[in-house]
This record gives C-alpha cells, structure tokens and sequence, in this order.
C-alpha cells in the first residue's frame, strides 16, 4: 500500500508548519528565552536539592517564590511564624537563597562558554533577556 504511514519509531511527526513563537519573537529571540528559562530552572533545581540535602526544603519552598518576586509570595512574617524563625531570620534566609541561587547560577553559565572570561558577558546577555520578559 503506497499510502502506508511510515512508522514513526517513537518519534513525534515534524509539524506541517513553522513553530509560533508568540509574543512576536524572532527564532533568536526565543532561542534566547529557551536558555535562560533553562538556566535558571537548572539552577533553581540544584538551589532545591541543596535545601532538601540540609533538610530545609520547607524553608525552601516557603522562601523559593521570592526568588523571582512572585506576586503570590508569602510575607516574610507569615513564614517566620510558620517557621519559628524571627523575620530578621527570614530575610537572612532569603538573603543566603539568593546568593547562594547566584552562585549556581554562575556556575550553570560558566558550563555553556569554552573562555571563563565569557562568563560575565554571558551574564550580563542573561539579565538583558530576563528584563525583556
């Protein structure tokens, strides 16, 4: 039968028409924000697993929304009592969170540039796509 489908072996089809890349992006543009959303989800993974091998992942899943300023965030004297932590305590956490994500984040760029001298550039490109969202 010629019009047989061929087997697919597991793979999706190709689409019949070119992606969207919404929000009137061009393939750079969304390239762009694939890595950086992929990035920082690495990095917020291995924040996760650092917490969860300190036994804090609680602490961690309370203060994570704030990472990202998160409208739904909880206030730090709402997880300070949920904690039975001083709101100095809090903001200490969160401070140590985010230096901490800062590092990884680092870390994750300097993976992906051959020079480490590329690093801080990278970086730098990383906070331009951040602030165009």
């Amino acid at each position: 039968n010629d019009t047989a489908t061929p087997p697919s072996y597991g793979r999706k089809p190709l689409p019949a028409t070119p992606p969207s890349y919404g929000r009137g992006e061009s393939p750079e543009e969304a390239f762009d924000r694939n890595w950086v959303e992929s990035l920082l989800s690495r990095s917020r993974l291995r924040l996760k697993e650092c917490y969860a091998r300190a036994d804090k992942l609680i602490l961690f899943e309370l203060l994570e929304p704030h990472l990202g300023n998160e409208p739904g965030a909880l206030p730090h004297a709402e997880i300070a009592t949920r904690m039975k932590m001083s709101t100095a305590a809090v903001t200490m956490s969160l401070h140590r969170m985010r230096s901490r994500f800062g590092e990884l984040l680092y870390e994750e760029v300097a993976a992906t540039v051959e020079d480490p001298a590329d690093v801080d550039d990278e970086l730098r490109n990383l906070m331009a796509i951040v602030a165009r969202r």
